[in-house]
């Protein structure tokens, strides 16, 4: 969902009030108010997030006062929350992956942040280590029930798990039909987790991990109907839906060498340490992360790569085009301080 839509759902939900300026909405399924945010608390909205996740999402607004339930706004420091590093507390409590986005808007003069979770893909979202500050242990599957977020019921649980046969279930359904109706025989089952494949003769066969992505960047992926089996070329044959595979690039580099710098690195070559005060802010990887946002470099390759460990987790790298581009674009300013407060107002909930 975009940015937009999501500060829209927010704002909509702050407009509905009664004649003593309270708000009508209460907490309920996808919806819960904090008053204040503080990042000592991030384990519990790690545990809000789990449960919206496993129902259908949600949204934690925080700058909400309890008791008359009004907007009292919410500090600066959310606006400096440390995504990447919050990311990684989550990774580390629940798995699979929860989805997430952080956004900030404005109403009566007041600012509320939220955090908008996604409806997993892949349930059931499970904890993977104990937290006794929230009352969670390794295992517990938590759910989103009307105003709270506790361990799953039987029949919620149930539900679940069956919703979850039934979407495995009518994949290989949509897979089976698929083969049927492309007429393939030789159909090879590939897992690029383990780097095994079965043989259309039912024989399974493994290969190195190394091996197998040597074959994937040499092979070609081609769109169903332009096939031919005369050419002779190596083909790599996807029946069914393979999301942006025609434009997928393994390029052969030295990601240390091409993406030398983390976050921190560019605002430190910037000397964005001299300017972090006067803007209003603490975090140079913050008021980093805006300026790249700013000018989109995150969707090009050229200054951008996101490079994902063996054990799941992420870390954005930069190159030297990317210093050299925002060096550029600072120097070109009459006033470095009120332009980067712009850039801050600018990009506020986007980052």
């Amino acid at each position: 969902m975009e940015i937009k839509q999501l500060d829209d759902r927010v704002i909509e939900i702050l407009q509905y009030t009664d004649s003593n300026g309270c708000l009508v909405s209460r907490e309920r399924t996808d919806l819960e108010f904090k008053e204040s945010y503080n990042e000592r608390n991030w384990s519990k909205y790690a545990k809000t997030m789990a449960a919206f996740a496993n129902h259908s999402g949600g949204f934690i607004l925080i700058g909400i006062s309890d008791s008359p339930r009004k907007i009292v706004g919410v500090s600066d420091d959310f606006d400096c929350l440390k995504q990447e590093k919050f990311t990684d507390l989550i990774n580390s409590r629940y798995e699979p992956e929860i989805l997430y986005e952080i956004g900030l808007v404005q109403q009566n003069g007041l600012s509320v942040g939220y955090i908008y979770t996604y409806e997993s893909d892949n349930k059931p979202i499970i904890a993977k280590a104990n937290d006794n500050s929230v009352r969670v242990n390794a295992g517990d599957i938590l759910y989103r029930y009307r105003g709270q977020s506790t361990k799953i019921k039987y029949p919620e649980l149930r539900r679940l798990l069956d919703e979850k046969v039934e979407n495995e279930r009518n994949n290989l359904i949509k897979m089976m039909s698929e083969v049927i109706e492309n007429g393939t025989a030789n159909v090879s089952i590939v897992n690029f987790k383990d780097g095994s494949f079965r043989t259309p003769n039912g024989v399974p066969i493994k290969i190195e991990k190394q091996t197998l992505t040597k074959i994937l960047k040499r092979a070609k992926y081609i769109k169903e109907g332009s096939f031919n089996e005369t050419d002779g070329d190596p083909v790599l044959r996807i029946i069914g839906d393979l999301e942006i595979a025609e434009e997928v690039e393994v390029p052969d580099i030295n990601f240390n060498e091409k993406y030398p710098y983390t976050t921190k690195d560019i605002g430190n070559l910037l000397d964005l340490d001299k300017y972090i005060h006067d803007v209003g802010l603490n975090d140079i990887g913050y008021l980093t992360r805006c300026l790249i946002s700013k000018y989109q470099l995150f969707n090009d390759k050229k200054f951008h790569y996101y490079i994902t460990s063996s054990n799941g987790y992420g870390i954005s790298k930069y190159s030297n085009e990317t210093f050299a581009f925002l060096k550029k674009k600072i120097d070109e300013q009459e006033d470095v301080i009120e332009f980067l407060k712009g850039v801050r107002a600018e990009q506020a909930g986007k980052v």
